[in-house]
């Protein structure tokens, strides 16, 4: 959210207030669907994806969010085959099916038109796969305190101690 503001997306980052709690237990926080509107208002085509597909999805990301590729999609049935990289080494979790929600199908029908037949992922932008599907598994999946680059993150943030959002 730090670019958005910085790119002049976005005025403030909504998640600017929000809090974590200093805890080995996940807590989630709820982004109102207001905020995320305003936001994909402001969004370019990329982050319009990556923001319905998480919203309105309900894919992990960065790991499901940038693993979906376009063939993923079955447009007839209005359905999702969605890998799922962070449980697929447990027998029968490799995949996952996921209904298209009408809130999220006009973004993909709209990213398919920009990206459809340049890019075999849904989610244009092999920089931000590149980055995030790293040799030791998906940044944000499963952070240790080992990962000198996940431990430098947090500090960064000031979030040494915090548990992601995508962690499991």
């Amino acid at each position: 959210m730090h670019d958005a503001v910085d790119w002049k997306i976005i005025d403030e980052n909504p998640f600017s207030k929000v809090r974590t709690q200093r805890s080995t237990v996940k807590v989630n926080e709820f982004v109102p669907r207001e905020v995320v509107d305003k936001l994909m208002k402001k969004a370019n085509p990329v982050w319009k994806v990556i923001l319905g597909l998480s919203r309105y999805g309900g894919l992990r990301t960065p790991s499901e969010t940038l693993s979906l590729r376009w063939e993923d999609i079955d447009w007839e049935m209005n359905r999702m085959s969605i890998p799922d990289p962070k449980v697929e080494h447990h027998e029968g979790r490799a995949i996952r099916s996921c209904p298209i929600f009408p809130e999220l199908r006009p973004i993909l029908d709209e990213a398919f038109e920009i990206f459809g037949d340049k890019c075999e992922y849904v989610v244009a932008a092999p920089q931000y796969r590149a980055a995030a599907n790293t040799a030791m598994g998906w940044r944000n999946s499963k952070p240790t305190d080992r990962d000198d680059a996940t431990v430098a993150s947090r500090r960064r943030f000031g979030l040494a101690t915090i548990v992601p959002l995508d962690a499991s």
